[in-house]
């Protein structure tokens, strides 16, 4: 669990805004262990037992733990998983959302709601269009009158995105023209 702790608290965190219901690492009943065995971004989850969700990647083990909140079911305040047997794994490597700030301008918690999506659909990028004609939506200390006034996102927030992809196994591809 220690190896991939983040991603299980990313886990723990969908769970509690989806189902209502306060998991944390510690309580068991899910684990994730590293098994060298299996390819890059590839993931084993057996539910016999609870859940054990094996992978040789950080990526895998987040599509692991994903698909396991795609199994949940929520039945009288307690969560269950149907007993199955899955070995997955992408079958092309670049798989992405683009979003285009540039043409449209898109409130900073939308994006942090898009890379969740990513993380639940396992889309490994998030190639982010910063700019076009309309709009600059990165800061800019040399040029700052690029930005249109609350039409832009700041220093810390680029980085809580990056930080808050990272930890779902997702890589920001930033795109300026």
């Amino acid at each position: 669990v220690e190896l991939w702790r983040d991603a299980m608290d990313v886990f723990c965190d969908a769970v509690s805004r989806i189902y209502d219901v306060k998991l944390s690492v510690a309580s068991g009943g899910i684990s994730v262990t590293f098994d060298g065995a299996l390819p890059p971004d590839a993931y084993a989850l057996d539910s016999a037992e609870g859940v054990v969700i094996r992978a040789s990647t950080r990526e895998g083990a987040c599509y692991g733990l994903a698909t396991a909140l795609q199994l949940l079911r929520a039945r009288g305040g307690k969560l269950s998983v149907p007993a199955v047997v899955i070995e997955d794994q992408p079958d092309k490597e670049y798989r992405s959302l683009m979003v285009s700030t540039g043409r449209i301008y898109h409130p900073f918690d939308k994006l942090l709601k898009y890379i969740d999506l990513c993380f639940f659909y396992k889309v490994k990028y998030f190639h982010f269009h910063f700019a076009d004609s309309g709009l600059y939506t990165v800061p800019s200390k040399a040029f700052p009158k690029l930005c249109k006034p609350g039409k832009y996102y700041t220093y810390e927030q680029l980085k809580v995105l990056n930080d808050y992809a990272a930890a779902r196994g997702i890589m920001v591809i930033p795109e300026l023209e």
